[in-house]
């Protein structure tokens, strides 16, 4: 869409004691200059499945596997590619109580099998935008963490590929466990993502609760990605809520495959009718699927300096 921006967490910020941090890096656009529309009607097939754990808190590390290894599991990872949630478990359960710390280290391991669920396997990833601001959001980070003087947690991997049919790109699984992160508190989070051929990111994260089962969130997880990926969104129900108000501002029409608009969503869209009443706002059933929707937004095609003269008088 033309906007370049990127956050990066600098510091967790668990329940009870918060005190989290974000750091946000945005660039104007220049003068006369508009948003692009989003055209996102073909999501392709799901390549790659990951399971993410952040904890904070070296006595956490135990319950962070414990939730990694039930996501993974549920979403029909193979066992090596949750070698890291495993052994980290192994180790947490024999030596109680033992802290983290150090340089960031990470271990890759691949496995040649039959071909796994979402068939082929486009490398061009996530985009070359995707690309830049990823590694715009590293930079930021680092400098994040140098100001605070924290030590870096480790930043530990594994991953299984499959091979797929005739030779192709197959499916890759993927799990990061990452900490003790530099937090006020201690606390696990974990996100599920499912990333397609055509470059579609899909996900769902949550903080999992001192009193939470990890093992009941690691699948409860699970079956909510199931549920976005079930519908053919070419964005998870949360990324939606957010594109509204940017397919609103931009110059033309923005069409979005997405599944049943969320309450989130259908009242950004509201605010975005207030404050632009020239923006056409619509979410056409798609006839072929049972839950799939098109979010169709005609919008205002606004420029830097014009806001105001858009505005209901």
């Amino acid at each position: 869409m033309g906007v370049r921006a990127a956050a990066v967490p600098s510091r967790r910020g668990f329940f009870p004691k918060g005190g989290g941090r974000l750091d946000l890096v945005c660039h104007p656009m220049p003068a006369g200059e508009r948003i692009r529309p989003l055209l996102l009607e073909e999501r392709g097939e799901v390549a790659e499945q990951l399971v993410r754990v952040v904890f904070a808190g070296a006595a956490a590390e135990a319950g962070a596997a414990a939730v990694g290894v039930a996501a993974a599991t549920a979403l029909g990872f193979p066992g090596e590619a949750m070698e890291v949630f495993t052994s980290a478990a192994a180790a947490a359960g024999a030596s109680a109580g033992r802290s983290g710390g150090g340089d960031r280290r990470s271990r890759d391991k691949g496995r040649n099998g039959r071909g796994g669920r979402g068939g082929r396997r486009g490398r061009g990833g996530h985009g070359r935008f995707m690309a830049e601001t990823a590694a715009e959001a590293e930079g930021s980070g680092a400098a994040a963490a140098a100001g605070s003087g924290s030590a870096a947690s480790k930043h530990r991997a594994s991953e299984s590929v499959a091979e797929g049919a005739e030779g192709s790109a197959g499916m890759r699984w993927r799990c990061e466990l990452i900490g003790p992160e530099p937090a006020a508190c201690s606390g696990v989070s974990v996100l599920v993502g499912a990333m397609t051929d055509n470059g579609c990111v899909l996900t769902r994260s949550a903080p999992i609760g001192g009193r939470e089962d990890p093992v009941k969130a690691g699948r409860g997880l699970a079956r909510e990605l199931f549920a976005e990926l079930a519908h053919g969104g070419c964005v998870d129900e949360h990324a939606l809520d957010q594109l509204i108000i940017w397919m609103a501002l931009a110059d033309g029409e923005s069409r979005v495959r997405c599944g049943p608009p969320s309450l989130h969503t259908t009242t950004a869209a509201d605010i975005a009718r207030m404050f632009l009443p020239t923006v056409e706002i619509t979410f056409e059933p798609i006839a072929e699927g049972k839950h799939g929707h098109i979010a169709v937004v005609k919008g205002a095609g606004l420029s830097p300096g014009s806001v105001a003269s858009a505005r209901a008088p």
